[in-house]
């Protein structure tokens, strides 16, 4: 979060900790995730890309889809915006974030901080969207 705030982006709300197991499933290990929400004067394709830049400062490299990371900040969503294009470097942005309705590994941090946070493609709030999960996806509380 320090790298953000260092880059003049400021953290308006933090989730707790959430201990998760990795999706699809594997042997990896399990990870630990949050969502933030954030005030910015930095456009969507502008926040991806500090996310980008962080990820690959903290060390991130990007092997193939799917292997285990040291890190992987996502940008859910960017007010009310739908969103499906590119950047000028050809980088693709998807807003809201495509699969975050089918995680419970973002769904459970995101309704702690907004549970009334509505999805606008879907119309569904995060507390629905969760309540409507299947129950893959094992997350554990680490924090209040």
């Amino acid at each position: 979060m320090l790298a953000l705030q260092e880059a003049g982006v400021g953290i308006m709300t933090r989730s707790s900790f959430w201990e998760c197991e990795p999706v699809p499933p594997s042997d990896q290990p399990w990870y630990v995730n949050a969502v933030i929400q954030v005030e910015t004067n930095l456009g969507p394709h502008a926040l991806m890309a500090l996310l980008l830049e962080i990820e690959q400062s903290l060390g991130r490299e990007r092997r193939e889809t799917g292997a285990a990371r040291i890190i992987d900040l996502d940008l859910l969503s960017y007010d009310n915006f739908i969103m499906d294009s590119e950047d000028n470097h050809g980088r693709s942005l998807k807003l809201p974030h495509p699969r975050l309705q089918q995680r419970r590994f973002v769904l459970a941090p995101l309704t702690e901080i907004e549970p009334d946070w509505l999805h606008p493609s879907l119309q569904m709030t995060s507390k629905e969207l969760l309540a409507a999960l299947d129950k893959g996806g094992k997350v554990r509380k680490l924090d209040a």
